[in-house]
């Protein structure tokens, strides 16, 4: 089963060839790499296709092209565009994973007699040498991904046509964009499983990561992420929107209060009544909202659990 991999670069060339290295030794075969370069100032460009013509063989094929668009999500598409196989991963420059990885997707394919549209896996975090694991949540998939974002980018690979059904990349959405993804994406009512044996990707954890080490760094981009969420899912015809959308709009007090709990008392509180005037229609929302926002601001954890439970 050919399986296609679409890799965006930005200003890497370092760190990208471990990335790269970790794709190489992927055990299962035929597999089609698509690097995509965007806009790099360094010699990006020069080690993608050193990786071309040192690795490229009959059953790993593979691409490096340039989108000139900028944005992590206009490259994405780009690459997109040249995956003719039915199934389809996303990956990032400065992560790996194990030489097993795809075997492990394929194998689970096979298992579910290929009535499946996602598989997902567990993966461990590594910030300075400190590795927590995040585990995939085995049930209320649409719940877990608003709260936990367990369709990050490097963590699933999905069939083409479902990608495609959900829209694909939002090229509007500069951070949180593979969260907002996640949404569109679960909004289709896609058949979800989980590798169960282990852990497969390894996310590093660095200053230069796009999406940034604090929440209130380009808060307004999050923020938009939300709201592009909240919108996808009132325009949907999905049977239980009602309640996720209130769900979403709970999501933007969590996100005030990690705002505050970094300090950054104006943005906490601007975000704050702006997303309380969003609510004065639920009453349990306007009745949550102020503890979810302490409780977070506090250094709280699994709020989730009382939003889950409570908003109907």
């Amino acid at each position: 089963m050919l399986v296609s991999i679409v890799i965006p670069v930005y200003n890497r060339a370092e760190m990208v060839k471990e990335t790269l290295e970790s794709v190489s030794r992927q055990t299962h075969r035929p597999l089609h790499i698509i690097l995509v370069d965007n806009n790099s100032t360094d010699n990006t460009y020069s080690v993608l296709q050193d990786f071309k013509e040192k690795k490229e063989t009959t059953d790993f094929k593979v691409d490096v092209i340039e989108e000139k668009k900028s944005g992590v999500c206009a490259a994405r598409n780009a690459g997109a565009r040249l995956v003719k196989s039915e199934w389809l991963m996303f990956f990032d420059s400065d992560d790996t994973m194990d030489e097993c990885l795809v075997a492990k997707y394929v194998e689970k394919i096979a298992e579910c007699g290929g009535d499946v549209d996602v598989v997902t896996t567990d993966a461990d975090f590594n910030e300075n040498g400190k590795v927590s694991r995040v585990n995939f949540a085995r049930s209320n998939f649409f719940e877990n991904h608003i709260f936990h974002s367990n369709l990050s980018t490097q963590r699933y690979i999905m069939r083409r046509e479902l990608f495609e059904r959900a829209g694909g990349w939002n090229e509007a959405v500069q951070c949180w964009n593979d969260w907002e993804l996640g949404v569109r994406v679960l909004l289709q009512n896609p058949r979800v499983v989980a590798v169960d044996d282990g852990v497969y990707v390894h996310v590093r954890v660095h200053n230069k990561s796009i999406t940034g080490a604090r929440y209130s760094q380009n808060p307004q981009r999050r923020e938009n992420a939300i709201t592009m969420a909240v919108s996808a899912v009132e325009h949907s015809d999905y049977k239980d929107k009602e309640r996720i959308v209130k769900l979403l709009k709970m999501r933007r007090f969590v996100l005030a209060g990690l705002y505050l709990k970094e300090g950054k008392k104006d943005e906490a509180r601007r975000y704050y009544n702006g997303s309380y005037d969003d609510i004065k229609d639920y009453k349990m929302l306007r009745c949550l909202a102020p503890i979810v926002y302490r409780y977070v601001s506090m250094g709280g954890r699994g709020i989730d659990r009382l939003l889950k439970m409570m908003v109907k």
